[in-house]
């Protein structure tokens, strides 16, 4: 998955949906314009801020669209929210610079000196620092406190036998999961998946609890569950009794 496709899962994960310059349609009024249109009825913006300068529109040689969109955002007051790619991180991905080095290290240096900028330094973090940010920013306009993730997971205590292989695949089927594409309704409202289940099994003594322990420490998993994550006993538990055992432990202050 591209960081601008993790970006996107973040904003609808957050509540919003994105707005794609990929996915507008023939606009009778030039690019500039349009770009201005688009935002005016944006709530926020984002921008994602790699190595790459990008193309410039017709009639604004001196800006890509990205900065354009930066100004424009400022210009209309729009919440801006930057992710800054780190270069270390980049350039050992084999990622280059653009034939426009120039332009982009001084749109960067700039965005750097007018917001706090999320870097990362991990590719797996890109969805979590965003849908964070995003979360955070409704909960001061709202003016509501921000509510902190709940990790609540038994320790690692070791050693552990290693379980590599089951504990990739179990993570490949979360990410599988979680990035299945969002579902558009009859409304044609857009939301993300609201349940989803992974099952392991086998006999006792197999060490199904020990890999679900590895999986719920898994840096990835953290950051695809960026509320958090909660270990429940459930033993036989049916209905709403296991719905209280969950309540129970997200409000334990022993499990915060």
């Amino acid at each position: 998955m591209s960081c601008v496709e993790r970006v996107k899962q973040a904003v609808v994960r957050a509540g919003h949906v994105a707005v794609d310059m990929g996915l507008w349609s023939a606009m009778d009024m030039s690019p500039e314009d349009a770009c201005r249109e688009k935002l005016r009825g944006c709530d926020v913006y984002v921008v994602l801020l790699g190595l790459r300068y990008g193309s410039r529109p017709p009639g604004s040689p001196t800006r890509s669209y990205t900065e354009l969109e930066f100004d424009v955002a400022e210009e209309l007051g729009i919440p801006r929210l930057a992710i800054w790619i780190t270069e270390g991180l980049a350039e050992s991905s084999q990622l280059t610079w653009d034939d426009d080095r120039g332009s982009q290290s001084a749109f960067r240096s700039r965005v750097g000196r007018e917001l706090t900028c999320a870097r990362i330094e991990e590719w797996h973090k890109i969805e979590l620092e965003a849908y964070q940010a995003l979360v955070n920013l409704k909960d001061r306009v709202n003016g509501s406190p921000v509510s902190p993730p709940v990790f609540s997971r038994p320790p690692l205590i070791g050693p552990l036998v290693d379980r590599t292989d089951l504990q990739d695949n179990v993570v490949r089927s979360l990410h599988e999961a979680v990035e299945a594409p969002p579902v558009t309704t009859a409304d044609s409202s857009v939301r993300a998946a609201v349940g989803i289940t992974t099952a392991l099994f086998g006999p006792g003594g197999l060490g199904k609890t020990t890999l679900a322990q590895l999986v719920a420490h898994d840096p990835e998993v953290c950051a695809l569950f960026p509320d958090g994550i909660v270990w429940v006993t459930l033993g036989r538990a049916e209905g709403a009794e296991v719905g209280g055992q969950g309540q129970r432990a997200v409000r334990s202050p022993d499990l915060r």
